[in-house]
């Protein structure tokens, strides 16, 4: 969204915009963390984003859920 720039959204099927959400703004602002790379693994997905301050590439994850999105550890 132009508020939260390019971040993870999630969809839950329904139809129309209603139906996707975003999942977590891990750069506060317009400037988004550009999310990519997406891969599945053990009910997870990881992938490369720009987070932190410095806005580095990192790896991250997300189990679907707010508290469960953010760099890898």
């Amino acid at each position: 969204s132009a508020a939260a720039g390019a971040e993870l959204y999630i969809s839950t099927g329904a139809a129309g915009a209603a139906g996707t959400v975003l999942l977590k703004d891990q750069i506060t602002g317009r400037v988004g963390s550009s999310p990519s790379n997406l891969v599945v693994f053990n009910g997870k997905v990881y992938y490369a984003a720009g987070v932190g301050s410095a806005a580095n590439v990192e790896l991250c994850s997300t189990n679907g859920t707010a508290a469960g999105t953010g760099l890898f550890s």
